[in-house]
């Protein structure tokens, strides 16, 4: 008994599988795994930090090792024909104007750079699965107020087919009937097909190929905090970085310190010798050398100069671009707050005209199987119903996007407000 219970439950398990729902929160947290261009987001991130790393990496000595080989076709005693050696070079940069530090921040502005990206490109992709997600909510409703209409349409046409065939109808008022049966169908097929192009969409962004949609909603705004959102960090970062890189080139111009120390180990062949004088004492088997560089440009043109003045109007150029998206954020929150305002006047407006929709269809109704009014007057009813229940279920879901749409210009992220 048992084992068929169990053959039962795995042979509806593809069943269930296929009928399950999925909400908001679990669409985009699939698609924050999976999206492709989330994850090159992710990957640039780790090749910033890499060369952060190789930038810190400059500060550390250098250490190189190396050999040599040297044959000559004439050889004396201060001259072997075999010379072969080994040597060790270990380097140290002591001063360099700033330069190395200045590059390992602009790489570091660089890395943060990459991750507000990776924000960025996060909400983006969470305001597309959420606007898919709701139209496709909203197309649905509107294919049940068509298809609704649809089966009234039906029954009342054959219901005036009825009359027809006893001469208590004309079949001027069957072709009427017909051809807005006939325009309704155009329309469901219509909407099937935004509800088919909104379902691959959210597949393509989320990972997820679902066709039910569980309820979610926005928790109500209320006393949300603005904070600058990622498009300005991203510029604030960039101009930062420009700043550094600026500096780097600025560091030319002062002195460049640097320290070698060199062994070399060498071992000679071929010598010629002189009676009672050995041709190796003039030869060096080991040897080991300390030096010191300095170096000062004093003049190059102006070239360090003009490559500084460069950068340092692009970061400006940054700057401003940074500015302006300040300022266009706080227009689009404004917007987007005064967008919730007149979407909830709408809901008002929209329930009420559905409610005197549904009331004058009722009527209607009765009246046209009647007799009292004729079909255009039902059909006037009939279509003004189903845009108010299109219309309503429509202005909800808007609501919705509405308020995704004010959290992101609000700087936050609307996944976080999804119930």
């Amino acid at each position: 008994m048992n084992f068929k219970i169990i053959m039962a439950a795995i042979a509806l398990l593809p069943i269930t599988l296929c009928a399950k729902s999925y909400g908001l929160e679990e669409l985009i947290a699939q698609g924050s795994k999976t999206n492709q261009l989330l994850e090159s987001r992710r990957l640039q991130i780790l090749a910033k930090e890499r060369e952060v790393d190789a930038g810190e990496s400059a500060f550390a000595p250098t250490l190189g090792v190396g050999a040599n080989y040297l044959n000559n076709n004439v050889s004396s005693v201060a001259m072997p024909g075999e010379t072969l050696s080994g040597y060790a070079t270990l380097g140290l940069e002591i001063f360099d104007g700033g330069r190395r530090n200045a590059l390992v921040n602009s790489k570091i502005y660089q890395r943060q750079i990459s991750i507000f990206e990776k924000e960025a490109f996060e909400k983006s992709l969470s305001l597309n699965i959420i606007n898919n997600f709701y139209t496709i909510k909203i197309s649905k409703s509107n294919l049940e107020a068509l298809q609704a209409a649809s089966k009234e349409l039906e029954a009342q046409l054959n219901r005036i087919r009825r009359f027809l065939t006893v001469g208590m109808a004309a079949q001027e008022d069957v072709d009427r009937l017909q051809a807005q049966y006939d325009d309704n169908g155009y329309l469901i097929e219509n909407i099937k097909l935004e509800i088919i192009t909104n379902e691959e969409n959210l597949w393509l962004n989320s990972g997820i190929n679902t066709k039910e949609l569980l309820e979610n909603h926005f928790v109500e705004p209320r006393n949300v905090q603005y904070e600058i959102y990622e498009k300005t960090k991203i510029l604030q970062n960039s101009a930062l970085a420009i700043g550094e890189q600026a500096d780097a080139v600025a560091s030319g111009y002062l002195p460049q310190i640097g320290l070698n120390d060199t062994y070399t180990k060498s071992d000679y062949n071929k010598l010629e010798t002189i009676p009672g004088l050995s041709g190796g004492g003039f030869l060096i088997d080991e040897q080991n050398r300390l030096s010191i560089t300095a170096n000062l440009r004093i003049f190059d043109g102006g070239r360090i100069k003009e490559e500084r003045e460069a950068l340092q109007y692009q970061k400006m150029s940054v700057a401003s671009e940074s500015l302006h998206s300040q300022s266009e954020q706080q227009m689009n929150f404004k917007i987007a707050n005064s967008r919730l305002q007149t979407t909830r006047a709408k809901i008002k407006s929209a329930q009420s005209a559905l409610k005197a929709s549904q009331s004058t269809y009722r009527v209607i109704v009765k009246k046209f199987e009647n007799g009292l009014v004729d079909n255009i007057a039902f059909l006037d009813a009939l279509q003004q119903q189903t845009r108010a229940e299109a219309a309503y279920r429509a202005t909800l879901y808007s609501y919705e996007i509405a308020k995704s749409i004010y959290y992101f210009y609000a700087g936050k992220n609307p996944r976080e407000y999804i119930r």
